[in-house]
């Protein structure tokens, strides 16, 4: 490289300066703040942000390639465009000319002490305390993410977010990190980096001058932390492996040595392997001259770590920390010690929490305890999880291996992992892992590396299928199940647990111990005592458990019904919505419709003809909306090939069945909400693009929906001038919610409703409507649905769901309304009012209802029609039906309960066995069957089997290049908010491009768009068969695409 200070404008000196810091880009860039500033073709753009979202070190090789491969055009505003970003560590090498290795050399030895020590860091800091300090060299985007990270999510996650910020701009952002820390906390910095590191330091001892006799305290202590870093000269340090500290009375240094059995003492327990592994110097020492509330940090003599062979638990056991007395400088005086006092309230750090066990949790965890598989059946909030942390810790305690905590949801999981962080995190390891997270696919990799992980169940179940994990045996030594009663027919859990059996039939040595936990073992269709015994039992047998079968409270009884509230609950009817006008616009639109379909006479095949006949008039019924998906589905089976009046006629019928199906839902929907909310749903559901060709039918069926839209918004606006005008209904809930209110000063609730529309409706409702009580909008309501819909259909991503169960823990939001995704095991102590708004699930989601009303004098409203309150009942007998049959269990001889069980787990595995065996013949069979894939709506051919694959086992996409021919896609604005699970981002949808109706979505795998068929969306016309063939899932299909292979993606990426 040229050193000359002419050569350094030249192109050819920055081209080669690019190249030779292309290991510092790598390290600390984010292409997306320079893009904006650089003339890259739209195509490169796209490509390189898909890969940010990936992985973003391949985003920076694709950008510097893209620069590089045309110089003259690119490196000057690559250049102009890291000025812009503040991307000082090329800019200063860029100025001064010296070269990466050249630069910082200071900064880089507190850098790595940073680094090294994060992991404890990130649990004894707070970042808003100091992140003022730290806007030099942090964007506005990072400060206010970093912000709103701690605000709205946990302390824990803004730190993370907080820790991959601040290296970003500049390379001397230790220094600053070092200055925020000082400033905020002072004397407590030591400890804030390690408690460990102030051992032996005498905080409250005086000293009156120093050896000559001078007065040192003259000297005011001004100096940053920065600036005495620049003073150092680190070529001038000696090598010391002596363990203990020695300091230097004359100079203040403070040199502490440690040697490499105490290093890995100290090592922070959060650090990932990786790093641990790493190449680090065999000395790397770490000096500070300052005053004597900074000299204490570091000076390390770090060994090569990964060489160990001990283990670190053992470590942590065996070796203490020297506490040697230390040799002061005169200019340490007495304030330093009073100034700690006065930083007492500000101190963040926190011992962990201890495990206090009531009698009856103790009763719960005794068979766990004793090394038994155990159902723990306890009702909600009686602090089950806390009694599987206490298990967990006891086992750990005693011998080494892992435990694995299982939950349903993406919400729980976030619950379990903070729950056992808080009570475990000092002493173990602990992990969680979700399905949007881009180490879900690493489980076999990180485990080993961790003490406790928390999951959903179908990130294990994924990594045995694919033989990641080879088997449950000598996984770990704990698997708790949360929620257990999912571990039935079709769920992970289940799968999971048929593995195990499996295993332990086959004699398998260290299966993990299995403890289930549930509130609700649930009963399903029984409507027997002994039918509930049937299902209680069969369920226990997948679980398999040992003495007692279920654990439950029978000792400590009356302490579990002192300390455990039962919330108060009734039931209001609802008031009828009688005369709604816009209930008659919707059915008369419906009636209209109806008269559009052919008559049964002009069909000439016979499962259509028959839909005709039984066509129902009682609009808005259950009944009504079966008859309308009858139809859709008869439409799917008769095949039109190559008869065009015949595949126009289908497509007719299909319109016009989709149309009423979905006024049918407008009709329910208005039964609970405002005409607006009913008006954006049509508007959602049964808009269609301009300037798209249709159908006479279709175009009619477009008009008629404008109709609605117009008659419909007549209604609102008389519905917004007068409260009477308003949803009976809507106004009754106001009325009861400001009665709770009245009777509950510290209000905190949750309304349930069925469907996420609603969800969103009720919310929108209680902030914005102008006839809502100010004091309900001073809730702040919120709605909390499932992370596995889009947003356009009322989903929610997993940032905005952890943002809304962290306001409504905190408070912000006083209201969360909420679809059945609330009412599994979301803990919120200060929730003390629930209203299910005609609201109703089985007796698990009643009973799970209740229960999410936590605090003392709780109460729980049900708001429910006639036919919720039948459902109800039925429900509450249910639930009696399944703690009678927990009750007989119990009471049973185990010798007798033990051979059904057995019973019942041969029958499982024997019924897995012949699935399997099933899937197998199908499979072989399957293997040279040609079939085409076309559109369910106008019977369009879209692909065939040979050209459909399989990713991640779970995503079926099309290699087609043709296919994009066929299809139009709809890209989302931004990308930020979209869903994410198994290294795949959700990237928008495709559509037919003739008849213009979904069929599936555009996906992101590892920085490359694919495009996925839903199964709901097309038909499957196979060779040899006359009627199109249609399935529910991709599961069920007899005939498996292949496998994505290495040549398959090379020949897609090809042009």
């Amino acid at each position: 490289m040229a050193t000359c200070d002419q050569g350094r404008g030249s192109l050819g000196y920055q081209t080669e300066l690019i190249r030779m810091c292309r290991e510092t880009f790598e390290r600390c860039l984010v292409p997306s703040t320079v893009l904006d500033n650089m003339n890259l073709d739209p195509h490169t753009k796209e490509r390189i942000l898909a890969h940010q979202r990936l992985e973003r070190q391949r985003a920076v090789g694709l950008l510097l390639e893209a620069v590089l491969a045309r110089p003259e055009e690119h490196v000057s505003m690559f250049i102009y465009a890291l000025k812009e970003a503040g991307f000082e560590h090329f800019t200063d090498i860029l100025e001064d000319g010296k070269g990466p290795q050249d630069r910082n050399r200071t900064s880089a030895k507190y850098e790595m002490l940073i680094l090294w020590l994060q992991g404890d860091l990130k649990n004894k800091i707070i970042p808003t305390e100091i992140i003022d300090d730290l806007r030099p060299i942090l964007s506005d985007r990072d400060y206010e993410l970093i912000r709103n990270f701690e605000t709205e999510r946990s302390v824990h996650d803004a730190c993370q977010e907080l820790f991959l910020a601040i290296p970003r701009k500049t390379p001397r952002w230790a220094s600053y990190f070092l200055d925020a820390l000082y400033n905020a906390y002072g004397l407590q910095l030591l400890g804030k980096i390690h408690p460990d590191l102030t051992l032996g330091v005498d905080e409250d001892e005086d000293s009156d001058g120093g050896e000559d006799g001078s007065d040192n305290d003259s000297q005011p202590e001004t100096e940053s932390v920065s600036s005495l870093i620049s003073s150092l000269d680190l070529d001038t340090w000696e090598d010391n492996d002596q363990p203990n500290r020695q300091f230097d009375p004359q100079g203040h240094r403070g040199i502490a040595r440690y040697s490499r059995d105490q290093l890995l003492a100290l090592r922070p327990r959060s650090t990932l392997p990786h790093i641990i592994s790493a190449d680090i110097p065999r000395e790397c020492f770490l000096e500070v001259d300052m005053p004597r509330h900074h000299r204490e940090l570091v000076s390390t003599t770090i060994a090569e770590l990964r060489e160990t062979d001990e283990e670190e638990q053992t470590l942590r056991k065996r070796i203490q920390p020297s506490q040697h007395s230390y040799a002061v400088s005169s200019s340490d005086s007495s304030e330093d010690a009073g100034s700690q006092d006065g930083d007492q309230e500000r101190d963040v750090i926190s011992s962990p929490e201890e495990l206090e066990m009531r009698q009856y949790q103790l009763e719960l965890a005794a068979s766990a305890l004793a090394g038994r598989n155990s159902i723990i059946f306890a009702p909600t909030g009686s602090g089950k999880t806390m009694v599987a942390i206490y298990i967990a810790k006891c086992i750990l305690q005693k011998e080494r291996g892992k435990v694995i905590f299982l939950e349903p949801t993406v919400a729980l999981v976030n619950q379990t992992y903070d729950v056992v962080r808080r009570y475990l995190g000092d002493k173990y390891k602990v992990m969680k892992l979700r399905g949007i997270d881009d180490d879900s696919v690493n489980l076999h990799i990180l485990l080993p590396y961790n003490d406790i992980a928390v999951m959903t169940p179908m990130i294990l179940e994924n990594h045995l299928k694919q033989e990641k994990i080879e088997c449950l045996s000598g996984l770990c030594r704990l698997l708790v199940l949360d929620e257990c009663h999912h571990t039935r027919k079709g769920e992970a859990y289940n799968q999971i647990m048929i593995r195990y059996l499996r295993e332990n039939e086959d004699g398998a040595q260290h299966l993990p111990q299995i403890v289930g936990l549930t509130a609700a073992l649930g009963v399903e269709k029984a409507s027997t005592g002994d039918e509930a015994l049937n299902n209680v039992m069969r369920l226990c047998a997948n679980l398999c458990p040992q003495s007692p079968i279920i654990s439950t409270v029978q000792q400590n009884r009356k302490e579990l019904d002192r300390l455990v509230p039962f919330a108060e609950e009734q039931t209001i009817p609802l008031t009828e919505n009688k005369n709604s006008p816009a209930k008659k616009v919707i059915e008369d639109a419906m009636a209209r419709i109806q008269d559009m379909l052919p008559s049964f006479h002009e069909m000439d095949n016979e499962i259509i003809g028959k839909c005709l006949r039984e066509e129902p008039e009682d609009f808005g019924s259950q009944l009504y909306n079966q008859w309308t998906v009858h139809l859709m589905d008869a439409t799917t089976k008769i095949n039109t090939e190559g008869n065009v009046e015949q595949t126009e006629m289908i497509r007719k019928l299909s319109s016009i069945a989709e149309h009423l199906n979905k006024y049918n839902v407008a009709l329910t929907l208005n039964d609970l909400v405002r005409v607006h909310d009913v008006i954006d749903y049509i508007r959602n559901e049964l808009s269609i693009e301009r300037g798209i060709m249709h159908t006479d039918c279709e175009q009619q069926l477009q008009n008629e929906a404008n109709k609605v839209k117009k008659d419909l918004m007549r209604c609102e606006l008389m519905r917004r001038k007068e409260r009477v005008n308003e949803n009976p209904r809507l106004n009754q809930l106001a009325d009861i919610l400001v009665g709770l209110m009245e009777d509950a000063p510290d209000f905190r609730a949750i309304i349930f409703a069925q469907t996420r529309a609603t969800c969103k409706a009720l919310a929108d409702w209680l902030n914005n409507d102008v006839h809502v009580p100010d004091v309900l909008k001073d809730l702040n309501a919120s709605f909390f649905t499932g992370a596995h819909a889009s947003e356009q259909i009322g989903g929610m991503t997993q940032t905005q769901q952890d943002a809304v169960l962290a306001g409504f823990r905190s408070g912000r939001i006083g209201l969360m309304v909420a679809t059945s995704v609330g009412n599994e095991g979301i803990d919120i102590p200060d929730c003390n009012v629930i209203v299910p708004y005609n609201h109703t699930g089985n007796e698990i989601t009643t009973l799970q209802v209740r229960g999410r009303s936590r605090k003392a004098g709780g109460r729980t409203v049900n708001l429910a029609d006639d036919k919720v309150q039948e459902r109800n009942c039925r429900n509450l007998v249910k639930e009696y039906l399944m703690k009678q049959a927990v009750d007989t269990i119990t009471q049973m001889p185990y010798d007798r309960v033990s051979k059904l069980i057995r019973l019942f787990q041969q029958e499982v595995l024997a019924t897995a066995e012949i699935s399997e065996r099933e899937r197998q013949i199908d499979a072989r069979q399957s293997t040279n069957v040609q079939y085409r894939v076309i559109c369910k709506h106008c019977r369009t051919e879209l692909t065939t089997g040979d050209t459909m694959r399989v990713i991640n086992g779970s995503q079926y996409v099309v290699v087609d290049k043709t296919f994009t021919s066929k299809i139009t896609n709809h890209v989302p604005r931004q990308m930020d908010n979209q869903l994410k699970f198994d290294n795949v981002i959700m990237a928008g949808a495709i559509s037919c491009r003739n008849c213009h109706k979904p069929l599936g979505s555009r996906i992101l795998v590892s920085g490359v768009v694919f495009n996925t068929l839903g199964i709901k969306n097309v038909l499957f016309l196979i060779d040899g068969t006359k009627e199109p063939q249609k399935y529910k899932q991709w599961s069920k299909v007899p005939f498996r695409p292949k496998p994505m292979t290495t040549e398959d993606q090379q020949e897609y990426n090809r042009p």
